[in-house]
């Protein structure tokens, strides 16, 4: 506790002790450090004056060289099993223009990162400017990279080759600068998987008052004064180092990139069109590929720094809509298909043998499920059950393979197959399998009645019909959505997710057993051929119902 609170005072105060104490600065930086101290004060004590109280992670020192070590927050999130595989590693570097910032700064996001992936994130500091100018930061992040890779196995059972970064700013800046190294890069198995930034810093090339400004940033800028504080970082070295990608990474050669990028760019900021020049050049680079490597989250009205300030000011749902994005979209690692199996093979059974004869059946009635309540419990499972559950749920494999594909450009065979789970949701209708069009029930749907001498029996026609089970319900027998309720328990939701999610899966949590109905042509001696087409509707088996009937 007292440590902590010294390190806190110490980066209340820092701009000041660093002006008063520091030797070699200039002046023309001194003053403005002097001048920067009641900003700062503000905004490092709103951060951490909470985590004084309540935090929901361990503070840890990584000993990353000789003589060296950085402050680490340290996330993971309760629920893992035991003989669970590895959790992924994300690491995240603080905001701070290279001059102060904390990782404390980002404690939600971090936390919001370890409960809905499960992976274990570290979120590490580094030194600043104007005492520490390039390459001191990047230095810092790459040792703790290298640190990570060979340590964080043992120290917290993650998995270094499923490492993801992200980075707020000038943190933005480090995870992709750590990429230049050997050890980053694929075909290596530590390569990191995906990079989310958020108003990253990308090109140091130019200093902040050179880089074009946006039609609808305000022409007075109130922050106009400390731009020189803000370039301390790269001056120095801006002349000798102008092609180096550690300092500026907008110069990166795309095969030393992961698949998945992406950029959330706000409007209000200077560092807009460094980004989008970057994501245009690498996806051109890329050439025509199904999915973009670089995507940008572009949101027009909102400025720099949006997801630090307080809910009061930018309230926290347009803030998740960065989170999300990054959570769902880049912050999940791109496993290798011996990743999957050996993640897979490593679930334990904990539901007896009910649940046990599944593994070698995956293919259960969770394919029952329509096709919304499919995807929407896809989205709750963090992101190793989601991965496994690509290779053993062929419906969610083609549903979410063939959203990301023009439909023009799939095959007759997977048009059908795609069409086949999408038609779920659509109660009174069915695919016709020549022309490939949802259409309703229509009498010539049915088989004709046989011809000859009439049956004993005239049924009436149905173009359907329907049977209810027991409260509607079905067994979600899948083995790692199952595993991952038992784990998550859905405690670490909110309130609303919460209480959506179990209003959703409630008809489907018990056992169903088939209230079937004789058909009155089996009491009259008629044989009849029963051949039933069944889709789950709202939480009942809707039937589409095919008789064939022969005389005694």
């Amino acid at each position: 506790m007292i440590p902590g609170i010294i390190h806190h005072l110490y980066t209340w105060f820092r701009p000041s002790l660093v002006a008063i104490f520091y030797r070699n600065i200039p002046w023309a930086l001194r003053w403005r450090l002097l001048l920067f101290q009641p900003a700062a004060f503000l905004t490092y004590s709103i951060a951490t004056i909470p985590c004084l109280f309540y935090r929901s992670y361990t503070v840890e020192y990584l000993h990353i060289a000789p003589g060296r070590s950085v402050r680490a927050l340290i996330f993971k999130a309760a629920g893992v099993g035991k003989g669970r595989a590895l959790r992924p590693l994300h690491v995240n570097f603080h905001a701070g223009a290279f001059m102060g910032g904390l990782p404390e700064g980002h404690a939600y996001f971090d936390q919001l990162v370890s409960e809905q992936t499960g992976a274990v994130v570290v979120d590490v500091d580094y030194r600043v400017a104007p005492e520490h100018a390039f390459p001191a930061a990047v230095d810092d992040a790459d040792a703790t990279i290298k640190w990570l890779q060979e340590n964080a196995e043992e120290r917290w059972g993650a998995d270094p080759t499923l490492m993801t970064t992200s980075g707020f700013s000038a943190g933005g800046n480090l995870a992709f600068a750590v990429t230049q190294q050997k050890s980053c890069q694929a075909p290596s198995p530590t390569s990191i998987k995906a990079i989310a930034t958020f108003y990253a810093v990308l090109d140091f090339r130019l200093s902040p008052w050179e880089k074009p400004h946006p039609d609808n940033m305000p022409k007075n800028d109130p922050a106009k004064v400390f731009l020189p504080l803000f370039d301390a970082y790269a001056a120095p070295a801006r002349a000798k180092h102008s092609k180096d990608p550690r300092l500026s990474p907008v110069l990166s050669q795309k095969e030393s990139l992961p698949e998945r990028i992406l950029l959330v760019a706000p409007g209000i900021d200077i560092l807009v069109a460094e980004q989008t020049e970057f994501a245009e050049r690498i996806n051109n680079e890329d050439g025509r590929r199904e999915v973009q490597r670089v995507e940008i989250l572009h949101e027009k009205d909102l400025f720099h720094g949006y997801l630090e300030v307080p809910d009061i000011v930018v309230k926290r749902d347009i803030k998740h809509r960065a989170y999300d994005k990054a959570i769902q979209q880049a912050a999940f690692p791109s496993f290798t298909m011996a990743q999957i199996q050996d993640m897979s093979s490593r679930w334990i059974y904990e539901d007896g043998p009910e649940l046990s004869k599944t593994k070698n059946n995956p293919d259960s009635f969770f394919l029952n499920l329509p096709v919304e309540i499919l995807l929407i419990i896809h989205s709750f499972l963090p992101a190793s059950s989601q991965l496994c559950l690509l290779t053993t749920c062929r419906g969610i494999k083609i549903l979410l393979e063939y959203r990301t594909v023009s439909y023009s450009r799939l095959t007759l065979e997977q048009k059908k197959e795609y069409k086949t789970f999408v038609i779920r949701q659509f109660p009174n209708a069915w695919l016709d399998e020549k022309t490939l069009r949802f259409r309703e029930f229509q009498e010539e749907d049915l088989y004709p009645q046989p011809q000859g001498p009439p049956v004993r029996y005239q049924p009436g026609w149905k173009f359907n019909d329907i049977i209810n089970f027991k409260r509607g319900a079905l067994l979600i027998r899948h083995r790692h959505v199952r595993m991952s309720l038992i784990y998550h328990q859905l405690e670490k939701k909110t309130r609303q997710q919460m209480s959506f999610l179990k209003s959703l899966l409630e008809p489907y949590h018990t056992d169903f057993s088939p209230c079937h109905n004789i058909h009155p042509s089996e009491k009259s001696g008629v044989v009849g051929h029963f051949e039933p087409h069944p889709k789950l509707v709202s939480g009942r088996y809707l039937l589409f119902n095919k008789w064939t009937f022969t005389n005694p």
